[in-house]
């Protein structure tokens, strides 16, 4: 049977980026979110759903060249009607003949609602010059367009044979409380996995737990639980696996809160020495400013059954309110704060990032050691460096650069990564890509170069490219030297009704984003969308599925989005 992986949410603790993990302490806490749908090959069908419109294009077929090897890849596709893959055929070059030769094939058909009705794999057999199915997926479906079972076949001696079979049930509410996996053994079903969920009266899930079926009977595999407060914000937190024939807890956590929902409190249990027990990690508190900032965390470890205050985290801001500008970290000596590391941000505009100053306290004085800077034009990233602080020669010098060309409609056209070497004060020349691109802005050719000694040259590697106007990416599946691309337009046609199935699951794209979002979440009514930063900071509010983020710096955010069914979360990736 083709196992299908669950898409589990598990607690997202988000980290203060370039900062030690032991910061982790001082984040905010990430919900784990309810969801209905979550099968593998159902959210990929969600995914590869393409937009509909006058001006919006998907790719036809793709060329990957391998000139030395000659051993060239090619992938066509096919779309329906409402845009969405129809079919997808691979084919390889082979050199004794010179010619294509086709290599496997996958179809997609679709039902009135155009949800996945079946996926069939297929491999073509040279001696007999023909198409032979291998696998074969069905879907079927509840009224309401939420995912019912997918039926698993093989092919075998001219007819399918079933393989194997999940089914899915929801509660009254349409939430996702069991996915149960089987497989057919000489004609029978037989239990192979289920995954069980478990929601309070707020919808919040409490139990995410897996069990493998053995010796007639389901024995615990992995398991989450979660606890609540009246306000919804995530208690505790509980997680233990299957391990050498045991069951373990491996894990709890446990968080308190203030009247405005910021946690000011964490306590922290591991068990990682195989003692079967849990023992007393990490407890800290938070505190925040009047506009809800956190500004200072102070952690306790457990050493040797005694709790000793070790390490303080304390936060700054601009005057603005809107950038976070500092960060010093600081040990414990005694009864005094002995200062460590500081990080500092400077910014260009409202919330452009251009750099960030890691230096170490030594000898009662500050001492710079690394760097990291942005150089924008027009709001858009040119070149990023990194140089390392020398101290015999009181400068900085750089250690790494990565450079950006752009066409007049913001598409990358040369992309150059170099490393740089003190002791002869040069670049040398690390990867490149260059692109070009047809007059809608899709990327039509890609080029991977590697250096060497000052020289590009041709180098094998996957190539990524953006079509759409930046709008939507391609990641290229096969290492080649360079890739060609056709494009092909997809509009939705007058009269057809585009109807997503019913997920709870927010779908936010394009992603990586650049100059805006799109927010989806099926037919539950979308009431608020709001953007954090990796600090926890609230940057952006909306009511709109449309959100312009140009404005926004290069990293990774959190979008948060309020619906009818509740409040999801999704890390989403602001490009260069």
């Amino acid at each position: 049977m083709k196992k299908q992986i669950l898409l589990l949410l598990a607690l997202t603790i988000i980290s203060v980026s370039t900062i030690s993990a032991q910061e982790n302490f001082a984040a905010e806490i990430q919900k784990p979110q309810t969801f209905k749908t979550l099968s593998k090959e159902y959210i990929q069908h969600q995914q590869a759903m393409l937009k509909s419109g006058e001006n919006w294009w998907q790719p036809n077929t793709i060329t990957y060249y391998r000139e030395v090897w000659l051993n060239h890849r090619r992938t066509v596709y096919t779309y329906t009607n409402a845009g969405y893959v129809a079919s997808q055929i691979n084919d390889v070059y082979t050199m004794p003949l010179s010619s294509w030769a086709y290599e496997d094939k996958y179809l997609y058909e679709y039902d009135n609602k155009n949800n996945l009705k079946t996926y069939i794999e297929q491999k073509f057999n040279t001696s007999y010059q023909e198409w032979i199915n291998v696998y074969k997926d069905v879907y079927e479906y509840h009224s309401n367009n939420t995912l019912k079972s997918i039926s698993y076949m093989t092919w075998f001696n001219g007819d399918w044979r079933n393989s194997g079979l999940t089914t899915y049930t929801y509660n009254a509410k349409g939430f996702l409380t069991c996915e149960l996996e089987q497989d057919y053994v000489g004609g029978n079903l037989v239990n192979d996995r289920q995954h069980t969920y478990t929601y309070d009266e707020n919808d919040n899930i409490t139990c995410d737990w897996t069990q493998l079926w053995e010796n007639n009977t389901w024995e615990d595999q992995k398991k989450y639980e979660y606890t609540y407060d009246s306000r919804n914000n995530l208690t505790s937190y509980t997680y233990g696996y299957l391990e050498y024939g045991y069951y373990e807890t491996k894990r709890h956590e446990e968080y308190t809160y203030d009247d405005n929902n910021n946690q000011i409190t964490f306590f922290y249990q591991t068990n990682d020495d195989y003692s079967g027990m849990l023992k007393d990690f990490a407890r800290g508190v938070q505190e925040y400013d009047s506009n809800n900032r956190l500004t200072k965390v102070e952690t306790e470890y457990n050493e040797y059954g005694t709790w000793v205050l070790s390490l303080q985290i304390l936060y700054s801001y601009d005057a603005n309110s809107n950038n976070f500008t500092s960060l010093i970290e600081n040990n414990r000596a005694g009864d005094l704060w002995v200062p460590a590391y500081k990080y500092e941000y400077t910014y260009a505009g409202s919330d452009i990032l251009t750099s960030q100053t890691r230096s170490r306290y030594e000898t009662n004085k500050w001492v710079y050691l690394t760097k990291v800077e942005n150089i924008y034009e027009n709001g858009t990233l040119v070149k990023y460096t990194e140089s390392n602080w020398v101290q015999d020669y009181d400068n900085w010098y750089y250690t790494y650069t990565k450079e950006y060309i752009h066409d007049t409609k913001g598409n990358i056209t040369d992309y150059m990564e170099k490393s740089y070497y003190t002791s002869n004060t040069s670049w040398y020349e690390g990867y490149r890509f260059t692109y070009e691109y047809d007059e809608n802005g899709n990327g039509i050719e890609g080029h991977s170069w590697g250096g060497e000694y000052g020289n590009w040259n041709k180098y094998y590697d996957k190539i990524d490219i953006t079509y759409n106007n930046g709008q939507s990416v391609f990641r290229g599946r096969e290492t080649c030297e360079y890739m060609l691309l056709s494009y092909i337009k997809t509009s939705k046609p007058a009269g057809i009704e585009e109807i997503e199935p019913t997920v709870s699951k927010i779908t936010i794209y394009p992603n990586p984003a650049k100059d805006h979002i799109n927010v989806a979440a099926g037919e539950s009514k979308i009431e608020n969308v709001q953007i954090y930063n990796l600090n926890g900071k609230l940057l952006k509010e909306e009511a709109n599925s449309k959100i312009n983020i140009s404005a926004l710096s290069t990293g990774t955010y959190i979008i948060k989005v309020k619906t009818e069914n509740g409040v999801f979360a999704e890390k989403v990736i602001v490009g260069e």
